[in-house]
């Protein structure tokens, strides 16, 4: 999660806001626009947020068996073990998966 403005064009080099960068619509998004205030200001209301998604299907407190990862465009995730079975979400490629 890098913002564009961290990057400079010409030479794709990352001096962290400073220089010759482009500018961004979203400057100041992060109370900043540093690497820093990203960490310091956006990554905690990520976490935060991650660790407060409620788990279906009554996992909590469950054992991870193993963590997969979606190697495929899009997964889709149904109610059933068949393709008639309703979709209930779709993972795209790269997300994480907890296996119980």
């Amino acid at each position: 999660m890098f913002d564009h403005h961290w990057y400079v064009l010409v030479t794709g080099k990352r001096p962290n806001g400073t220089g010759n960068t482009k500018s961004c619509p979203g400057t100041n998004f992060f109370g900043g626009n540093s690497v820093q205030d990203c960490q310091n200001n956006f990554v905690p209301l990520v976490i935060t947020k991650m660790n407060t998604i409620t788990i279906k299907g009554g996992l909590e407190g469950k054992q991870i068996l193993s963590v997969g990862r979606v190697n495929v465009d899009r997964l889709r995730v149904r109610s059933g073990p068949l393709s008639e079975y309703e979709i209930l979400d779709v993972l795209y490629r790269g997300v994480e998966v907890n296996c119980y």
